[in-house]
């Protein structure tokens, strides 16, 4: 049919009926605008359909651009380039992201959907920006910008959970820093069993060593320093002990181990038995 569709009723011979209409070619709408939307609800004028540029489709509520649908994109919360969230469409793709509410008690899911077997999900900033996570507010987990080397944290939830170093170089360290004067503190449910302390400008440091079989495991001092003295200091009247063999008796001395007393007098420890 060639006469345009109202609705309305309208007296012209030849109009469309008002109830369930049957069109048999393309219906025509006016495109309008953002303000003043082509296609509206009766009594409503601000909010319907419209379209801004070619290949797309605006859904349009008070006046505000909602939902556009365009050729390879689609934006949410916006007219695109100013969207809240865009969804972009990729050519042969079979694996999503999929977004699902929750009923009372549980969270809302974010996940990786899809026909392959395994699906997992890329979350990506763009340049320096990072990745914040925030729990009622306030900040408790931030990703900052990724290396230059490739290099990257892997956190893995096996039996015993893991956090690793992982990249593409052969050999990646692991850097754990803390704010200021702060330390580091390892506990157990028994309470804390290690803790490290703060030392200004240090340059020279404990550096620890496994081995392997029939070797003993080692702790070292290095640093830049050319000569590193390794000091323990026990508290208050306390003392440092070492093995596990107690004197019973005389027994000869068969050597002897040099160390330094609290003062950096040099003193020699008998060896006996």
């Amino acid at each position: 049919m060639a006469q345009d569709y109202h609705f309305t009723p309208m007296a012209a011979a030849g109009a469309a009926p008002l109830a369930s209409p049957a069109f048999t070619g393309i219906v025509g709408l006016p495109a309008g605008a953002v303000a003043t939307p082509g296609t509206v609800v009766t009594g409503d004028v601000d909010t319907g359909l419209c379209q801004t540029a070619a290949d797309s489709l605006t859904l349009v509520a008070g006046g505000q651009s909602m939902l556009t649908v365009a050729a390879t994109e689609a934006g949410l919360g916006g007219a695109l380039g100013t969207e809240a969230l865009k969804a972009r469409y990729q050519a042969g793709a079979v694996n999503r992201v999929e977004v699902t509410g929750a009923v009372t008690g549980a969270n809302p899911l974010i996940a990786g959907r899809g026909s392959d077997t395994n699906v997992g999900v890329t979350y990506d900033a763009k340049g320096a920006g990072t990745h914040r996570f925030t729990a009622g507010g306030t900040e408790v987990f931030r990703v900052a910008t990724a290396s230059t080397l490739g290099a990257y944290l892997e956190v893995s939830a096996f039996n015993t959970p893991r956090v690793a170093a992982r990249g593409s170089a052969t050999d990646v360290s692991l850097y754990v820093a803390t704010q200021g004067a702060g330390t580091h503190l390892f506990d157990t449910a028994g309470g804390t069993q290690f803790r490290t302390g703060h030392v200004a400008s240090a340059v020279n440091c404990l550096q620890a060593f496994g081995s392997v079989a029939t070797t003993a495991p080692s702790l070292r001092a290095t640093g830049s320093d050319t000569d590193i003295d390794l000091q323990l200091t026990p508290k208050n009247q306390g003392r440092v002990r070492f093995g596990t063999h107690q004197a019973t008796g005389d027994v000869a001395v068969t050597g002897y181990i040099e160390i330094r007393d609290a003062g950096g007098t040099l003193r020699r420890l008998a060896v006996v038995g």
